[in-house]
């Protein structure tokens, strides 16, 4: 608003430009909005262009004595991966600005990672990994800051609740089949999606069940191992239930997560997936690959807050996380198992309950969750000065 620029904040949150807000009155991205749009070109460099400048020259304003404007931390999030032309435009447009603004801005999006084909963005942004590696600095930075935060799903529910589930099934797997209408991800995934399902159909007593899923029309099959069974559940994905709700419904795919001791959660189109957090959140293990992609070659994947050690608010994935490479399980997914009988389950399982705090959201304004982290280190980056 004009009186927030006339009364400098230290932190401004902005609407994506999906809300058409900073893009100017031609474009209306709330009405009829789909997957087609983002990646159409009805979404162009023109409108990040006009998004960028608008936020730009709205918030930033010289300052007696510096030689260049001063800015608030401008954060904003970016609600879709990178491999769609709107998140290609907007950060390519980004980095193109003045030095002394694209260094305040502070971009959330669904994934961090960027394709191969966008890897020279790759040392024009800082990520949650650099801002942890790096040596801390009071200098504002010349790059702008593209965090990964956690896919929205269930609200985060209280271990009490997560600790009563009766978990009678050893390995449970969720996603579209490799040979119907999940092939565009299977062939995305480098061939770990058509591995896992060989490996787990192999089983003697295996059977599946198809259903359709409404968000995409995508046919869908649900796999677990129970013991000497392997038996799959359908798959009702058709309203998102809360957690009361979920035991009064048919076993389903969400059913599945909090009912198993491990979730396999393999990339498809991109290196992350939106069923990583309905595992973490309902106590199941989570099965991770990181490589393999082919758009993305042998990226290690950016969860949200993932680092290599003990360091700071990240979040060290291996002490709740079965972590594998996929070209190495596309080979030989026996390779699964046999992490899984190496592991320490019940280590696993406390890791999990630390650490899921993290991965999701929560109502409670009190409660330490996602956005508490997504907070700090937007306030952290309020800290840094012109030199």
């Amino acid at each position: 608003s004009d009186e927030l620029a006339d009364h400098p904040a230290d932190i401004v949150v902005v609407p994506s430009a999906l809300a058409g807000v900073w893009v100017g009155p031609s474009k209306n991205y709330d009405e009829g909005m789909n997957w087609d749009i983002l990646n159409s070109n009805s979404v162009n460099a023109t409108d990040a262009i006009a998004y960028w400048d608008r936020l730009r020259t709205k918030f930033c304003h010289g300052i007696d004595g510096a030689s260049e404007p001063s800015c608030p931390v401008i954060v904003t999030h970016l609600p879709v991966v990178v491999d769609t032309n709107f998140a290609k435009y907007m950060l390519q447009k980004l980095v193109r600005q003045p030095k002394y603004f694209k260094g305040r801005v502070v971009v959330a999006g669904i994934e961090s990672n960027l394709p191969i084909k966008l890897s020279k963005l790759q040392s024009k942004v800082r990520t949650f990994s650099s801002i942890i590696r790096d040596t801390p600095t009071k200098i504002i930075p010349t790059k702008p800051l593209f965090l990964t935060v956690p896919y929205p799903t269930f609200e985060l529910p209280e271990p009490i609740i997560i600790d009563g589930f009766h978990r009678d099934k050893l390995l449970s797997s969720y996603w579209a089949p490799s040979a119907g209408s999940g092939q565009a991800k299977e062939n995305m995934s480098g061939g770990v999606r058509s591995a896992l399902e060989k490996f787990l159909y192999s089983h003697p007593n295996h059977s599946r069940r198809d259903v359709e899923r409404s968000a995409g029309k995508l046919n869908q099959h649900a796999i677990y191992v129970k013991g000497n069974d392997c038996i799959t559940f359908p798959s009702t994905t058709r309203h998102m239930y809360g957690i009361n709700e979920i035991n009064k419904k048919s076993p389903g795919s969400h059913l599945l997560a909090p009912t198993s001791r491990f979730c396999l959660e393999p990339g498809g189109d991109t290196p992350t997936r939106s069923h990583f957090y309905v595992a973490a959140i309902f106590g199941c293990i989570p099965v991770i690959f990181d490589g393999g992609n082919k758009n993305y070659g042998q990226q290690v994947t950016q969860w949200p807050w993932r680092t290599e050690g003990d360091q700071g608010v990240g979040l060290k994935y291996e002490d709740f996380s079965i972590i594998l490479n996929a070209d190495d399980v596309a080979r030989d997914p026996s390779l699964v198992m046999q992490s899984i009988e190496k592991s320490d389950y019940d280590t696993l399982r406390i890791g999990l309950a630390k650490a899921v705090r993290s991965l999701a959201y929560s109502n409670n304004g009190q409660t330490h969750d996602a956005f508490t982290i997504l907070e700090k280190i937007v306030c952290a980056e309020t800290k840094m000065k012109l030199v």
